[in-house]
C-alpha cells in the first residue's frame, strides 16, 4: 500500500500512497499504517490540519488515491504513570 517507509522526524511522517483501494478514507489509511493510534485520534489530527493530503488540508473522510502524498504529525499520546483513585470527600 505504501511506496516507501515513512520518513519520521520529530513525530512527523511523509509517504506516497500506492496500491491503494480508491475507496479508502484518509483516517482509515492512517489507522492501517500506524495501528498504535485510533481512528478518532487520526480524525482529530486531520481536522486540526496536522495531516495533509497532497499538501492540502482535507477532511478525515477524504478518499486517498494512488500516488497521493500523505504527510503530517503523529498524534500525541498522553500517558500517565499515576494510579488514580476515587476522590475522597471529607466529612
Amino acid at each position: 500500500i505504501y511506496n516507501t517507509m515513512p520518513k519520521k522526524l520529530n513525530n512527523s511522517f511523509q509517504f506516497i500512497a500506492s496500491d491503494v483501494n480508491t475507496d479508502i478514507r484518509l483516517d482509515l489509511l492512517l489507522v492501517n499504517k500506524f495501528d498504535r493510534y485510533s481512528r478518532s485520534q487520526w480524525s482529530e489530527q486531520i481536522t486540526k490540519g496536522n495531516v495533509t493530503l497532497n499538501n492540502k488540508i482535507v477532511k478525515p473522510s477524504t478518499k486517498v488515491s494512488n500516488q497521493d502524498m500523505v504527510s503530517g504529525y503523529l498524534p500525541v499520546i498522553h500517558s500517565s504513570n499515576k494510579l488514580t483513585s476515587p476522590d475522597v470527600i471529607p466529612e
